[in-house]
């Protein structure tokens, strides 16, 4: 099954939300979910290597019901 939506592994953005001053997919993988926004290309070496592990901040608006802001900092 397919995921409707895909997260950024750094920032948290998705694609009902994106980061503040705009942003695509740079990578993304709609099957685990994931992705690299064009906001965060510095993970792109990281995920071309298969490195696809969250961010703290990530980890934290995944988990976090609430969680919708996307900043980068």
């Amino acid at each position: 099954m397919t995921n409707q939506l895909a997260t950024c592994i750094e920032c948290g953005c998705n694609d009902f939300q994106a980061c503040e001053h705009g942003c695509w997919w740079v990578r993304v993988d709609y099957k685990a979910g994931l992705g690299v926004c064009s906001e965060c290309a510095h993970r792109v070496k990281d995920w071309d290597r298969g490195d696809q592990t969250l961010s703290g901040a990530t980890r934290m608006l995944l988990e976090t019901p609430s969680g919708t802001d996307c900043r980068h900092e």
